[in-house]
């Protein structure tokens, strides 16, 4: 199965993912969803979607002759998913896929020229696992901290082109530059604070999927 990410982006989010994920301490693993309303036994497990938004991100294109154009943006974004897996009992974590850009099309061209996922910036691989991993710790760990704030990050970074809506894959998708990270599980809603059992308490082991679902440590 094709990745939906730039390849060379894997081993930064990995390195990130094993930082990261050392902060989530025990927790009763009924806290999270299933993938039926109540019997924990037979489901695999839920998938909860996360995104992770303002990503720093560097883009190229090789159509342009000898010289790549290059670009930067502070409206990158990455989804992921999460889950417990009950068959496994091990946490699971996914890159789902980077947001793609494209170049402005050249005047005398009939044809746009190709997505390209972005290389992330500096840093920013540990960005969107700090962020995964403190939103799973507030959710299902009981442990709550303030969520983090993004608004002003890039005060000192800015896009080296503007930015146009027909060349960003998440406008195309109505959802840039704002991403709202709602609850969508429906009926696979997580038992919660309800469903807290103290004597049922796991201190669960995390792995990071690839996309052929190899599990990374």
């Amino acid at each position: 199965m094709p990745a939906h990410f730039h390849a060379d982006n894997w081993g930064g989010y990995l390195a990130a993912f094993r930082h990261h994920f050392q902060i989530l301490g025990s927790t009763d693993p009924d806290r999270f969803p299933t993938s039926y309303a109540t019997d924990a036994f037979t489901s695999v497990g839920h998938w909860v979607p996360y995104t992770v938004p303002d990503v720093w991100t560097h883009f190229s294109c090789h159509l342009h002759g000898a010289e790549k154009l290059k670009w930067n943006s502070v409206e990158g974004q990455v989804d992921l998913k999460f889950r417990y897996n009950f068959v496994e009992k091990r946490g699971e974590v996914k890159i789902v896929r980077e947001m793609r850009q494209r170049c402005p099309r050249l005047l005398h061209e009939m044809e746009s020229h190709p997505w390209q996922y972005p290389r992330l910036g500096h840093g920013e691989a540990g960005w969107v696992m700090r962020r995964l991993a403190r939103r799973i710790e507030r959710k299902y760990y009981g442990e709550w901290e303030p969520a983090e704030r993004s608004g002003c990050r890039w005060s000192k970074r800015k896009n080296t082109r503007r930015h146009e809506k027909g060349d960003c894959e998440a406008c195309q998708l109505g959802r840039c530059p704002w991403v709202r990270n709602m609850n969508t599980s429906g009926h696979h809603w997580r038992k919660g604070e309800d469903g807290y059992n103290i004597y049922n308490l796991e201190r669960i082991e995390w792995v990071l999927l690839d996309e052929n679902e190899h599990a990374f440590h």
